[in-house]
Order: structure tokens, then C-alpha cells, then sequence
């Protein structure tokens, strides 16, 4: 069906404007950037698809597009003024030559990837901010802008309601966390459920099942598939989490009427994990008995 692409700000510093500003990054990934003395007119930040590896050292920050396809482009952002900046596109020849640019009036709108062009520039033009929290641009193919709903439930965490009919089942989809471009893929017309896991911090699997669930309940899902995106460094993340599946289908087969039974469901839950334990140790005194 399509893509959706969330790209954060990234940390090369000769792609900002660094003289006079205050610059400075949280663990969601959002950056504080102020420079109330910069001229209008400059580029506050600048994203690329395409850099020379073997000149800058450095790889793009921009998703590959499609000629002649649209997308919808948006700033996540917080500022004192709406007015204060704007986004400019700049579309490539293959030469480098730069075939045309376009000015956005707000903070999104949809665009057209020129046909004969081969890649492309994201600016943030300053016009007279103070301040600005900047969160992410968000890329959507025009296919996706249209048929869904998105809804952000926690960060990282994303649900996308299908527009065109009533769904009473979603694709719950694990991904690792990307430092610069992360893409979500749709592949088929129903809701989605996207949990992207970053194994370089601590995941609470307990609160992220939790939450799964309570959005399944909430929208009344009673179908889940379940997807695990096996990236790079996908073997960094807890084994606990490829039990999730398995914990919410024990779970959606008792939320008819979860508050009357959760009592007895938690007392059979209980029952189950005493059961396994004493499994567990049956065979390590197996093994151990083999070992001698």
C-alpha cells in the first residue's frame, strides 16, 4: 500500500546553524534549538537524501522517493509563533543542478516529487523565532495520508485507524528504533498498531503489553497479528518481548467481561506459572542427574 517516514534532526553539526545558537538534545529525541539573533531567510537546519559518503563521512538523513508520486510532508515542532519559520523543498537534477524549490505556507502540506528529479533538500528557513522544540518531519505517501488515521498512544508507539470501514482486527508490528529515517510499511488495508523498540534502553515489557491491551480493548479488537521486523541488532532485544503475542491472546480470549473474571483469570494465570516452575525444575534435576 505505502510508507510513512519519521526523521528525526540528527547530530551533524555543519548541518545546523551553530553560530549563536543553544542547542540541545532530550532522551525522546527531540531537540531544543534557539538563535534569536539570526538573520531571516537562513537555514536553521538542513536534511538531505543524498550525501557523498566518501567526502562528508556522513549518511543521509532523507528517505528515497518516487517520481512523480505524492507525499504529504509535516513538522512536528513547538514554537512561540507558527509564522516564525518555514519548511522549503529543494528538488535535484542527476547533475546536481537544482531543477526547483517550494516555499510551504504552514508547517504541512502535500507536494509532488518532480519527475526528472534524482534527489532532494528539507530546510528549516528561519523568519523570526525565538525558540523552537523540534520533534520530527513526518513523510507520508499520499495513499496512507488519506486512508488512515494516526494517533500517537506513548512515544514510539503509533496507531493508524483504516478510514474506509470498521476493522475488528490490526497488525500489531515490533520495529527497531532508527536513529535517522524510520520508515512504517503498510501492506494491506486494515489497522495498525506500530511499537518501535529501542534495545539500547530498558523495555518495559509489563507497560507495553499493558497498553497494547488496553488499546485492543478500547477499540474492541478481536483479531491480532503479530509481526516482528528482524533488523539489524534485532537480537539485542529481550526475549521477553517475543512472549507478548502469546500474553495478549491469553488476555483477549478473557476481555468479554475482563472485570468480572480477572480475579479467576489472574488465579488460573498463577496456577499456569507455579505449574511451569515446578517443570522448570524437574528438568534441571534431570539434566543435572545426566550431567553426573
Amino acid at each position: 500500500m505505502g510508507n510513512q517516514y519519521i526523521v528525526k534532526w540528527g547530530n551533524i553539526l555543519q548541518d545546523n546553524y551553530n553560530y549563536g545558537a543553544t542547542i540541545s538534545f532530550d532522551e525522546k529525541g527531540s531537540v531544543s534549538y534557539s538563535a534569536p539573533l539570526m538573520s531571516p531567510s537562513l537555514c536553521i537546519k538542513n536534511w538531505y537524501s543524498q550525501k557523498g559518503f566518501h567526502i562528508s563521512r556522513n549518511t543521509p538523513y532523507l528517505p528515497l522517493l518516487q517520481p512523480g508520486k505524492r507525499y504529504h510532508l509535516k513538522a512536528n515542532l513547538e514554537l512561540e509563533e507558527t509564522s516564525s519559520i518555514q519548511l522549503k523543498l529543494i528538488f535535484f537534477d542527476r547533475y546536481n543542478e537544482m531543477l526547483d524549490e517550494y516555499y510551504f505556507s504552514t508547517l504541512e502540506d502535500d507536494f509532488v516529487f518532480l519527475e526528472d528529479a534524482v534527489h532532494y533538500e528539507i530546510q528549516l528557513i528561519n523568519k523570526h523565532h525565538q525558540w523552537l522544540v523540534f520533534h520530527e518531519l513526518v513523510i507520508t505517501e499520499n495513499t496512507i495520508q488519506e486512508g488512515y488515521q494516526q494517533q500517537s498512544l506513548a512515544p514510539d508507539m503509533y496507531y493508524y485507524t483504516y478510514k474506509k470501514e470498521v476493522n475488528k482486527k490490526v497488525r500489531l508490528i515490533f520495529l527497531m528504533k532508527k536513529n535517522q529515517v524510520q520508515q512504517l510499511r503498510f501492506h494491506e488495508e486494515t489497522d495498525y498498531l506500530f511499537c518501535v523498540l529501542d534495545p539500547k534502553k530498558n523495555i518495559d515489557i509489563v507497560a507495553i503489553t499493558m497498553l497494547i491491551f488496553n488499546v485492543l480493548l478500547q477499540k474492541n479488537l478481536r483479531e491480532v497479528h503479530v509481526e516482528f521486523i528482524k533488523e539489524i541488532n534485532y537480537y539485542r532485544l529481550p526475549q521477553a518481548i517475543y512472549q507478548v503475542p502469546i500474553i495478549l491472546d491469553q488476555l483477549m480470549g478473557e476481555s468479554t467481561n475482563i472485570e468480572a473474571t480477572h480475579t479467576q483469570w489472574l488465579a488460573q494465570a498463577q496456577q499456569q506459572v507455579d505449574t511451569m516452575q515446578l517443570a522448570v525444575q524437574v528438568l534441571q534435576q534431570i539434566l543435572l542427574r545426566h550431567s553426573k
